[in-house]
């Protein structure tokens, strides 16, 4: 039962409700958000134009932004020199909202398996995070990219 009332909840998505959105402030929003999560990691935010903008609904937008920044810093928790670079870029006519950490990175085969519903190598998570990411990413007509290496991580938002 708690399975099933799980999978209702991911498919509940609201209909986005889109606006313009200042991205270095919704990228400074998430920072402020998870301040006190973030305080041994050193986070940067580089956004190019610093007026670049995308339309998109500000609620889940900084849903996506929590969960993957939110990931990062698991990946990044372990090595006692955490960085977290936030990233606003234009490319190829779209925009794109990045998230780099300096993890271990996601094995090959992990990486197959990150967007399947209720997948999780956390012992404590749902599975759920990143499976809701890219349905949020898909309602604004966008998609979300995984790069992964022994290197770390980078999660891109394309919009």
């Amino acid at each position: 039962m708690n399975f099933v009332m799980r999978y209702r909840e991911l498919l509940r998505l609201p209909q986005p409700d889109i606006t313009r959105i200042v991205v270095s402030e919704a990228l400074q929003g998430v920072v402020t958000l998870l301040g006190a999560e973030l305080k041994d990691v050193e986070v940067s935010a580089d956004v190019v134009p610093e007026s670049l903008e995308v339309s998109a609904d500000r609620a889940l937008l900084d849903q996506v932004l929590v969960n993957v920044v939110k990931n990062a810093l698991d990946a990044v928790r372990e090595s006692g020199h955490g960085r977290i670079a936030l990233r606003g870029r234009q490319q190829l006519g779209r925009t794109v909202i990045s998230v780099c950490d300096n993890g271990t990175g996601i094995d090959a085969e992990t990486l197959t398996q990150v967007f399947v519903p209720f997948f999780t190598t956390k012992r404590e998570g749902s599975g759920i995070g990143l499976s809701l990411c890219r349905q949020i990413m898909t309602a604004h007509g966008g998609e979300i990219a995984i790069v992964s290496d022994g290197d770390g991580t980078t999660v891109s938002l394309i919009f």
